[in-house]
């Protein structure tokens, strides 16, 4: 018929009996056609979706991870190390997001995320573990040679880092006094 004369016309069922239905991001339950259409209408319009080259997943992957340990270890603070992991997380997901949306371009999600958080998380129980046992060796060490009481006071007041010294400009007299 002159209705369909240069067109293009896609028949499909909907039904959900028809079994022409997929899972797809956009429902459970697709229609196959509606699948068909998408595709089309990307080849038509020249827009489709472009996946970066396939070192850049490997090189955000290991750059995550890396961002993760960088926070673990430059801010000794675990509430400052894991607000900067969290401000990583959301700048990445607002980049991949803008993207999508302005460039079509497909960046992964899930492997960068999760080498940061799983590296940012291996290297603070890494630090607990050991930080934990330097400090029962220290605190057997002093036990030795100061009371307990000593030795609580170090620990309850800075730690061994209290050990270290510290600089003061002091006044010293010294006297002989005889009888």
């Amino acid at each position: 018929p002159e209705v369909f004369r240069d067109k293009i016309v896609i028949v499909g069922a909907s039904a959900a009996g028809a079994f022409d239905v997929f899972a797809t991001p956009i429902g459970e339950l697709t229609p196959g056609f509606l699948i068909h259409a998408a595709a089309l209408e990307s080849l038509l319009t020249g827009r489709a979706y472009a996946h970066p080259p396939g070192y850049l997943a490997h090189v955000l992957v290991i750059g995550m991870a890396l961002l993760g340990l960088a926070a673990a270890w430059a801010l000794r603070s675990a509430a400052r190390s894991a607000l900067a992991v969290a401000t990583v997380v959301i700048v990445y997901l607002a980049a991949a997001a803008l993207a999508f949306q302005r460039s079509d371009l497909w960046l992964p999600v899930a492997a960068p995320v999760s080498a940061l958080l799983l590296s940012f998380a291996a290297h603070n129980l890494t630090r607990y573990a050991t930080t934990g046992r330097e400090l029962r060796q220290t605190r057997q060490a002093l036990s030795r040679y100061m009371s307990a009481k000593v030795v609580d006071y170090i620990f309850a007041h800075g730690g061994p880092d209290q050990l270290r010294g510290q600089r003061r400009v002091i006044t010293v007299m010294f006297s002989d006094i005889r009888n």
